[in-house]
């Protein structure tokens, strides 16, 4: 259901409901006052009753007779055999025949004790209600009529207010519907005087802008990656061709350990692809127990060899390393890759300290390396994928590591950096949520 129509069918059911609430309070009310003004009228004609005695203009006797004649709608008077009798008036509602072979009436009565030359007398007034009735229909009738009138127009008044204040709501619909490709991105949503919707726009607005800046990052992205293969490609056709054309030789086993070499360098960037690809897409679940003392344990233990051709030592405290909830070969590969990474920019025959503590809500993680460390106008781009330092090309890296490293962190929530360090070299930074603590 649209939701124009949601709210039109609210508002309808509210205004109806206070429709039918309207109308039964002006029931009673009109009622009401009907019968408070009958029984004022009645009590009148007793006053003028009263009255017309004192001045000497009626009698006793006709008093009684004006029942008979028609003068009130029907009078009884009695003297009361209290002697003691104080003055009273109380009203009640009556079904009865004024003469015997009259039908059956609903009256008003008016029954009073009035006090006439010292004795009490018994004053009982009948006042016929249909007709007060028949007025109060009709005043009944003419308030609901107003009061449908009334809604009418509130309902088509509201439908039409309604229509205006949403506009700017379907526009932006249309507007959404409209986008068709990242050439459409440029749009914009204007500024509109209603507070939720402008807040939509704005929204809008900044979606589009980091849309379109996906899109941007994405197309230069697969030109890199392209730009990558094409290369090792193009040395495996190179290399081919020259085997085809020449006999299995010393030389030929060369060019043969050059593609494999090649085909190495290409499976490697193709599984990094891979990875980021999947955790990206969260293909992994990060729900284990990690060890971080007996992960880095393992990828020391992986490095080994290229720590000791160059003599770098690699310094850590498992009592610092705690256990963690994440993806065990997750968490491997970004170890993996700082450290591999600390390893090769690092100086000969120094070391790479790995230190942990607690650091307010988190658990705060540093690699330092002694190197040349990174120079200030890569440090916001260190981990944008096949991005290289500045001082770091034709290494054969492809660029990858660390933007896994980055992709692995965002999966987890947590924050990574790189900083120069104190000295020299360069620290990465990783810190863990507590609530990641095992």
């Amino acid at each position: 259901m649209k939701l124009r129509t949601k709210l039109s069918l609210a508002n309808l059911l509210v205004n109806l409901f206070f429709l039918l609430f309207a109308g039964f309070s002006v029931f009673y009310v009109v009622d009401k006052a009907v019968f408070n003004e009958l029984d004022e009228h009645l009590v009148n004609h007793k006053q003028d009753l009263v009255q017309r005695f004192e001045k000497g203009e009626i009698t006793l006797q006709t008093i009684r007779e004006m029942g008979s004649i028609g003068s009130y709608e029907w009078i009884e008077f009695d003297q009361v055999s209290d002697s003691n009798a104080e003055p009273s008036v109380s009203f009640k509602t009556v079904e009865k025949a004024r003469f015997k072979d009259q039908p059956v009436e609903k009256y008003r009565q008016l029954t009073s004790v009035i006090i006439l030359d010292a004795t009490p007398y018994r004053l009982t007034i009948y006042e016929e209600i249909g007709g007060w009735k028949s007025i109060a229909i009709t005043i009944i009738i003419t308030i609901l009529v107003i009061l449908f009138a009334w809604y009418i127009i509130v309902y088509f008044g509201y439908n039409l207010v309604l229509s205006q204040t949403l506009r700017p709501f379907f526009d932006t619909i249309e507007k959404l519907r409209g986008i068709r490709s990242d050439r459409d991105f440029e749009i914009s949503f204007p500024e509109v005087s209603t507070t939720e919707f402008n807040e939509l726009n704005s929204t809008l607005n900044t979606m589009l802008s980091e849309l379109e800046d996906s899109f941007k990052k994405q197309k230069h992205f697969i030109q890199n990656a392209s730009h990558e293969l094409l290369t090792p490609l193009s040395i495996i056709r190179q290399k081919t061709d020259e085997l085809l054309n020449k006999p299995l030789d010393e030389h030929t086993l060369v060019s043969l350990s050059n593609i494999q070499r090649t085909v190495i360098r290409l499976k490697k960037l193709s599984n990094a692809l891979l990875l980021i690809s999947r955790v990206e897409n969260k293909h992994y679940s990060i729900n284990e127990n990690v060890s971080l003392s007996e992960l880095i344990e393992k990828v020391h233990s992986e490095l080994s060899d290229f720590l000791l051709n160059k003599n770098v030592s690699l310094k850590y405290d498992p009592n610092e390393l705690k256990t963690i909830q994440g993806n065990t070969d997750l968490i491997h590969s970004v170890f993996y890759n700082v450290l591999q990474n600390a390893v090769y920019h690092t100086e000969s025959d120094t070391e790479i300290a790995v230190q942990a503590a607690l650091r307010g809500p988190t658990y705060h993680i540093t690699v330092q390396d002694s190197g040349p460390g990174i120079p200030e106008e890569d440090l916001d781009q260190i981990f944008e994928r096949f991005r290289r330092s500045s001082g770091n090309n034709g290494s054969g890296n492809h660029g990858l590591g660390l933007a896994i490293v980055k992709s692995i962190c965002d999966l987890h929530s947590w924050d990574c950096y790189f900083e120069k360090g104190l000295n020299t070299g360069s620290c990465f930074h990783l810190e863990i949520p507590k609530v990641s603590l095992v």
